[in-house]
């Protein structure tokens, strides 16, 4: 896969087609878009929404929704023990700083 960023000014690669995206017949797929950059706004923030929802799912544990302070304060008084993710979320409680996992 060849993304020529530079597709407007006519291109790093001689094989670039302004605006598209095609496969040679060796296979290679060439990509020429001049939008690149606003096209990858929706793909950013798609992924950082499910990487959102994944951090979620993952402190809040079988008990979905319920459990997720249940679960998140009990990763955080197990200290070394708890969970690092949850731990690593959490830079302060009741007013006082959580020490941050290594």
């Amino acid at each position: 896969v060849i993304v020529d960023l530079a597709a407007v000014g006519g291109g790093n690669c001689e094989l670039t087609k302004l605006n598209e995206a095609y496969t040679t017949p060796n296979g290679i797929k060439i990509i020429g878009y001049a939008d690149l950059p606003a096209r990858m706004a929706e793909q950013a923030s798609a992924m950082y929404a499910q990487n959102m929802a994944n951090l979620l799912r993952h402190v809040q544990g079988k008990e979905k929704a319920a459990g997720f302070l249940p679960n998140l304060s009990k990763h955080l008084d197990d200290g070394e023990a708890g969970d690092i993710v949850s731990r690593s979320i959490v830079c302060c409680r009741n007013g006082q700083p959580v020490q941050m996992p290594p």
